[in-house]
């Protein structure tokens, strides 16, 4: 075994930082981007469009920063397999819910509360105690 192979067996665990920041091209141009680290999963778990555009010498990097750590303390890191299957669904099919928000920000096309409705009740129905405890089912033991 070599010196290096002996050092990095040995050597204490690096500690991630609590956030990581990127650019991202978009239409607009280069956009300030920031990821959160999640401790209990080990890995960058959120990321979030800080709006700020990367111009400029130094490209507006530390107002990202500052933007960055202020929203630091509002992120919520929401474990898969904690979330029952009946509860994924109930949140899916909300008015308020990131699908239904994105169809109505991004596709121009937002959805109506009587589809949101229907859907809620479709996909929760079979799901339900009634229906022979696949309710206690986590998504993660369906989809992998």
């Amino acid at each position: 075994m070599t010196l290096s192979a002996q050092r990095s067996r040995y050597a204490p665990e690096k500690r991630q930082k609590t956030l990581s920041l990127f650019k991202k091209e978009t239409s607009g141009g280069f956009m300030w981007y920031a990821r959160f680290w999640d401790e209990i999963a080990r890995r960058y778990a959120v990321a979030r469009s800080l709006g700020i555009i990367a111009e400029g010498k130094k490209e507006r990097r530390y107002e990202a920063e500052q933007a960055a750590r202020k929203m630091l303390p509002g992120i919520k890191f929401e474990r898969a397999e904690e979330k029952t299957l009946i509860r994924y669904l109930e949140d899916f099919w909300t008015p308020d819910s990131p699908y239904a928000r994105e169809a109505a920000l991004v596709k121009k096309r937002p959805l109506s509360a009587y589809y949101v409705k229907m859907n809620h009740e479709a996909a929760c129905r079979p799901f339900s105690a009634v229906h022979g405890g696949y309710a206690w089912w986590r998504p993660c033991q369906i989809w992998p």
